[in-house]
């Protein structure tokens, strides 16, 4: 990833000088009646890091399985934290799982929604190289069965 941001927009849906699509509600985020193309907004609506403290290696956004990775080298002088911001509503509707390598190298918070910062703990060692990922919580049937089995597994093993 080459960490570039971009934008969609549609001056208006009719007589638009900007776009030769037709209907006009091609591009639109709206339909005729005026309700929100949630699956388009989907498709364009990505995480992605606003602010790394240290110096990048790489980003990625899958927006299929809305799985996030941010790795980089880490600059512990820099006093401000990494910001990554996510749509929680579009991409993460069940919740979000946060892995960081090396374990216990940074804290998080997210004191305002779609938005979370990653500070370096005590022992994290400048110039450490750190991989932030961030996936949806999943509530399908499998991870389920499976949780009730392990579950049962470990009450037959005690």
């Amino acid at each position: 990833s080459i960490y570039l941001g971009w934008s969609y927009w549609q001056f208006k849906k009719y007589e638009d000088l900007t776009t030769a699509a037709s209907p006009a509600t091609t591009e639109s985020f709206y339909t005729e009646d005026g309700k929100l193309e949630i699956n388009k907004v989907r498709a364009l609506s990505r995480s992605y890091a606003q602010a790394i403290a240290g110096q990048p290696i790489s980003m990625s956004f899958d927006s299929i399985s809305f799985n996030f990775q941010l790795t980089f080298d880490i600059n512990t002088n820099i006093q401000q934290p990494t910001i990554i911001y996510i749509n929680e509503d579009l991409n993460y509707p069940h919740g979000n799982n946060i892995d960081v390598s090396p374990v216990n190298s940074l804290t998080w918070t997210s004191t305002n929604r779609n938005y979370y910062e990653f500070l370096p703990t005590t022992s994290t060692k400048n110039s450490t190289m750190i991989t932030i990922k961030i996936t949806p919580k999943t509530l399908n049937w499998f991870n389920i069965l499976w949780n009730w089995f392990k579950e049962k597994i470990s009450f037959w093993k005690k």
